[in-house]
């Protein structure tokens, strides 16, 4: 009886226990089937939609191995936010916890919403028990810092937790966890530990996407330490079996790049042939002909290269893209600099190529053709205003016959460019092109269908008559029409000048040589003898004009294109031709910094001296005498007034912007004072003259009467013309202003 009581007793405790597991298992099962089993499939349909998406990868930046979410799958995100949410609500006791909570913040992360997603990893790390699941929250947290720009802050937080004795890290885990620290010191530049975190997670990533995108992400890091051998095996690193075509092509174009940068110039333009000729590489088709030309060029076959080139702009199969265009006018531009010597030719091409690049981040990170296309702009205008400033020196400094007969000969040659021009006009004139409705010219098929000449078609023959008859009706059936119509402009031309009062001959003195004027020039092109310098004076300030221009073309080259050479050669011809420039000692000190640059320091030491000698009170000397340990010896007796005026009035214009406007009308007062004959007194007479405008401007107190006073002295005479349009600016700038008694009371002081 006994026996059966204790039965009876186990067998009660037994069937309670497994209830309490079966209602714990029934839990668990209605939990993921009635819920998180359609959260789970939202999530995966979301990120099914996101790498459906075409991603385009930049091969000009370092790539991401983990993708940047993108705008896809929205609403699959969002519903597995919701179902996930009832777990928490509706089963918070079964084991599917810790899995919605970890599908809520990978669901908030592809949308973007990457605080919201760090919230949940947080709350995973704070109440999980589950390590694999902490340790994917500490990863996703890693991906947050990459996104939301942390990158100090994710670097410390992943770097604390590897070191930590905590976990025992799961190996996937940990490489993908290495691989987004290589990322985040990717973006920080610190490319030797970005090397070290890639070698890492790469080789143990089982995930074969994952290690295609670290590989080809380790080529960059390598490009940018110098390694080119082991970026060629990164890059080879990449898997042909890899889902997207592009990253396979990215990684070939690479590594035949590298070859070329190392000097295996013939090799990679085989390669490059023969991926051109790969029906896969089609839509690549622009691009790989411009690696061919630049291939060329690096193998010396500068026409060949040119060629290649002209074809990738123009006549290509496959439409370039606006990047491609870009490094093609770059390329064709370097032709022009180093190859054609064509300066004027590269600024043209440089300024193409800027233009083009509309996404600085799709070009090589070292594209500079905005600043170059600024510095051979700065070449062609200064070469052409000194070329045009030297012919004009020239021809002032020739005697009266031989400058009679040049100008003839240079009126010739614009004639006979004229004639040329107009005969080419008028060639275009009779050439018929047909446009279609849609702006685009007539077909050949069109052009077989209409016959020889277009005779089938009327509408061309009409319109071909009409151009004909524009041309050439009303002109005399004679020979040497031509010649009768130019004699007869220049016949009328000279009677209308000669009814207007004018010189046909701009001024010269006797009769032109007949055939030296055969048709009437446009007066675009008549010469200008008012710029030509014929006094003495005239040439002294011109040729001050041309040291201007020879100092900015030096500094062009010296300190824009960092050709020291060519710069050395401008700043010669500044000091040994125009002495009396006052960029003469600039350029003598810009010709000691150039071969202090390259450690010559006896040369350098000599033209310091030479500065110091020259000019001992100039801030040049100060400076090159601190840079040399020179001493500087001045006789204060020798040093001219006119030496002690110069040197303070560069002070002073150094000054004056740091004083207010009062301090500033003191200053030029004082040396006015000083320096009462100086032959700066028209520059400071206007600039104190300037400075009471600003006061007109800001203190009605101030008027035009207060100005006019300083511009109207003995100092604005004929001797000093130079001022003339400075003094009319000055005085429109102090109109509408009054003059207070108390205000003239001062100004007379």
């Amino acid at each position: 009886m006994r026996s059966r009581f204790v039965w009876c007793l186990l067998a009660v405790v037994l069937l309670s226990g497994c209830s309490i597991g079966l209602q714990q298992r029934w839990g668990d099962f209605n939990a993921y089937y009635n819920t998180f089993y359609n959260a789970k499939q939202g999530y995966d349909r979301g990120i099914r939609s996101m790498e459906n998406q075409q991603h385009e990868f930049n091969p000009e930046r370092p790539i991401r191995v983990h993708r940047i979410p993108v705008r896809a799958g929205q609403t699959d995100f969002e519903q597995a936010i919701e179902k996930s949410a009832d777990i928490l609500r509706n089963h918070d006791q079964s084991k599917w916890v810790d899995d919605a909570l970890e599908l809520i913040g990978k669901s908030y992360f592809n949308l973007s919403q990457f605080f919201s997603a760090e919230q949940k990893f947080n709350e995973i790390l704070s109440t999980s028990d589950n390590e694999n699941i902490r340790q994917r929250a500490i990863y996703w947290r890693g991906r947050v810092y990459l996104e939301t720009s942390r990158y100090n802050e994710g670097i410390s937080y992943l770097t604390a937790n590897l070191l930590s004795e905590e976990y025992e890290w799961n190996r996937q885990i940990l490489h993908e966890i290495e691989l987004i620290l290589a990322q985040l010191h990717v973006q920080l530049e610190n490319w030797e530990e970005a090397d070290r975190y890639l070698i890492e997670g790469a080789n143990g990533i089982n995930d074969n996407i994952l290690r295609s995108r670290a590989n080809f992400l380790h080529g960059q890091v390598l490009e940018r330490l110098g390694r080119y051998d082991d970026a060629i095996v990164a890059y080879a690193g990449v898997s042909r079996r890899y889902p997207e075509y592009q990253l396979i092509y990215l990684s070939t174009l690479k590594r035949n790049q590298l070859l070329r940068q190392q000097g295996e110039h013939e090799r990679a333009y085989r390669n490059f042939i023969a991926m051109s000729r790969d029906d896969k590489n089609f839509d690549q088709l622009s691009e790989l002909e411009f690696e061919i030309g630049r291939s060329l060029q690096k193998l010396g076959r500068y026409d060949d290269a040119f060629n290649a080139f002209d074809d990738v702009l123009y006549s290509s199969l496959q439409n370039p893209t606006r990047e491609t265009i870009a490094k093609t006018h770059y390329a064709i531009a370097e032709l022009y600099r180093f190859h054609y010597g064509d300066f004027t030719m590269a600024a043209m091409y440089y300024d193409s190529s800027s233009r083009s690049a509309t996404d600085l981040t799709r070009m090589p990170e070292q594209f500079d053709a905005a600043e170059l296309a600024s510095s051979f702009g700065d070449y062609a205008r200064l070469t052409e205003q000194i070329q045009k400033s030297d012919s004009l020196m020239h021809l002032g400094r020739l005697p009266p016959d031989e400058f009679e007969a040049r100008l003839i000969e240079i009126r010739d040659q614009r004639l006979r460019e004229f004639e040329r021009q107009q005969r080419q006009d008028q060639l275009r004139g009779t050439t018929l092109v047909t446009i279609t409705d849609q702006g685009q010219q007539t077909d050949e098929q069109q052009g077989r269908d209409n016959g020889f000449l277009n005779h089938r078609n009327p509408v061309l023959v009409a319109q071909a008559a009409e151009s004909f008859a524009a041309l050439w009706e009303g002109r005399p059936l004679v020979d040497n029409w031509r010649r009768y119509e130019a004699v007869r402009r220049a016949i009328t031309a000279r009677e209308e000048d000669d009814e207007n009062g004018e010189d046909f001959e701009s001024g010269l003195d006797g009769d032109v040589p007949a055939g030296a004027v055969n048709v009437a020039i446009p007066e675009e092109l008549q010469i200008n003898l008012n710029e030509i310098p014929f006094t003495e004076a005239d040439q002294l300030e011109l040729g001050k004009r041309i040291a201007n221009y020879e100092y900015e073309l030096g500094n062009v080259f010296y300190l824009n294109l960092n050709m020291p050479d060519s710069a050395l050669y401008h700043y010669l011809r500044v000091v040994e031709e125009f002495k009396q420039a006052e960029v003469r000692p600039q350029a003598m000190y810009s010709i000691a910094d150039i071969y202090l640059s390259v450690d010559n320091i006896d040369v350098a030491s000599e033209w310091g001296r030479s500065i110091i000698q020259e000019y001992p009170t100039s801030i040049m000397a100060d400076r090159i005498a601190n840079r040399l340990n020179l001493e500087i010896q001045i006789v204060e007796e020798i040093i001219s007034d006119e030496a002690k005026a110069k040197n303070d009035y560069h002070l002073l214009l150094d000054s004056l912007s740091n004083h207010s406007l009062s301090e500033r009308i003191a200053k030029l007062s004082d040396f006015m004072e000083r320096h009462p004959e100086a032959p700066q007194k028209p520059e400071v007479l206007f600039n104190k003259a300037l400075v009471f405008a600003e006061m007109g401007r800001s203190d009605v107190g101030f008027s035009q009467k207060f100005a006019e006073r300083e511009l109207q002295r003995e100092i604005w005479s004929e001797k000093y013309t130079a001022f003339q349009d400075e003094q009319e600016l000055a005085m429109e700038a102090l109109l509408d202003t009054t003059l207070s008694e108390e205000d003239m009371e001062i100004y007379s002081n």
